[in-house]
């Protein structure tokens, strides 16, 4: 592991801001507060994501509702062309549906901090989310803020029952 000292990070401050960009540091659940910065940014001027996690990417289609442009990129390497994701334009093409339920796809079906569900991939997973009412209602409660952790627990087995094809009053 490589141990980064504040004289790197003077180094790094000042290249950035030569450059005449910005950058944050946060220590709090990184994926979610770099998104955060990215779309508050993004509130007034074209900002780019720069980073190398998928959940970035998840988390920017689901969240963005900026009114300048915002993109996503991968960290260049040396070895292969980098894209850049027009992450609007992309809402637009994915369409409402899918970035509303984009985060409990990418959960359910395995990112790089979770372990995906026996047996079902994502296209899988969205195919179900887009024919079933009741696994729409039950990842509902998995993106509100105010629900508990009982009703949590509820819509997780009411998704895994719809997910894996139960009946409707199976628990």
């Amino acid at each position: 592991m490589t141990r980064i000292t504040n004289k790197d990070l003077l180094v790094f401050g000042r290249k950035v801001k030569e450059k005449r960009m910005q950058c944050f540091f946060d220590q709090g659940d990184a994926d979610v507060q770099i998104v955060s910065k990215a779309l508050e940014l993004a509130e007034e001027k074209n900002t780019i994501l720069v980073g190398e996690d998928t959940d970035l990417l998840v988390l920017l289609l689901h969240h963005c509702k900026s009114k300048k442009k915002i993109y996503f990129a991968p960290e260049p390497k040396k070895s292969s062309k980098s894209r850049v994701w027009d992450i609007k334009q992309m809402k637009s093409d994915l369409g409402s549906f899918l970035c509303q339920y984009k985060l409990f796809a990418h959960a359910i079906s395995g990112s790089d901090t979770t372990s995906r569900l026996f047996g079902l991939g994502r296209g899988t997973i969205l195919k179900k989310l887009k024919e079933n009412a009741q696994l729409q209602q039950a990842v509902l409660v998995f993106d509100n803020p105010r629900s508990n952790h009982n009703q949590i627990e509820e819509a997780g087995e009411k998704a895994l029952v719809a997910i894996y094809g139960g009946k409707k009053q199976t628990t």
